[in-house]
């Protein structure tokens, strides 16, 4: 398959998600979610294995938590704080080169916020 041939089913599938997203209400990249499960779920029955369901973004209850109410270090905490992140919806928002960037964060403040996010199958730039 050619570049030009992956970048055209892409655009068809974009426009199919935001269409999609208008008619049913919902958030477009809540439909795209759907749209690759569901090409996951017809790639796991050929091979003979059990997709795993996804779950929305929105039925998360840990985005809502206050960051103070995990075990962070007073670095990352004041680093959030810095940010003016005060839940774990607010710290996915972010891209890690921004966080990365700001005064006084270093390497072991991100590798402490990585390794929260992979804890609890999250990333960073989250649309939620």
């Amino acid at each position: 398959m050619t570049k030009e041939q992956v970048e055209k089913i892409v655009s068809e599938i974009k426009e199919y998600a935001e269409r999609k997203a208008e008619e049913m209400g919902e958030d477009v990249a809540e439909v795209c979610s759907s749209i690759c499960y569901a090409g996951a779920k017809m790639y796991c029955k050929t091979k003979g294995i059990e997709p795993i369901k996804p779950i929305k973004t929105s039925e998360l209850p840990i985005l809502d938590k206050n960051v103070r109410s995990f075990s962070f270090s007073t670095r990352a905490l004041s680093a959030m704080w810095m940010l003016n992140i005060s839940t774990v919806r607010d710290l996915v928002r972010y891209s890690y080169k921004f966080v990365s960037q700001t005064r006084n964060v270093g390497k072991k403040t991100m590798d402490e916020l990585n390794d929260f996010l992979n804890d609890h199958n999250l990333t960073w730039n989250m649309d939620v």
